[in-house]
């Protein structure tokens, strides 16, 4: 029987993950010469943006587990890891190490499976 989860959600990645792309703009856009009312624009698509991939990763990222294979999907991405390559699994804090929307231990985290 497959059993499958969803990823936790750290609150304060997903707030990074939305302020980012609007600082990133003020510095970019800052001394261009566009109206205040065009950064802002700018600034919101932004935002929408990055909520939309948020939400869409939110909804997507999950682990399953089969007889055989571990199925990880998040957004677009997805990978397939026989269960007879893995090694070992320790518990880790690195953004690089797997596909995950939460980073810190599990009180800091909004749990779904």
């Amino acid at each position: 029987m497959d059993s499958a989860y969803r990823s936790k959600l750290d609150v304060w990645l997903v707030v990074v993950a939305i302020c980012a792309p609007v600082v990133a703009l003020e510095f970019l856009l800052d001394g261009m010469g566009l109206s205040e009312r065009a950064i802002n624009v700018l600034a919101l698509l932004a935002v929408v943006a990055a909520s939309g991939l948020i939400f869409w990763l939110f909804m997507t990222t999950r682990y399953t587990l089969t007889g055989e294979f571990l199925l990880i999907r998040c957004g677009p991405f997805s990978w397939v890891i026989a269960l007879d390559e893995i090694t070992h699994i320790e518990p880790t804090h690195n953004p690089y190490s797997s596909p995950a929307l939460s980073l810190g231990p599990a009180g800091d985290s909004l749990w779904r499976r």
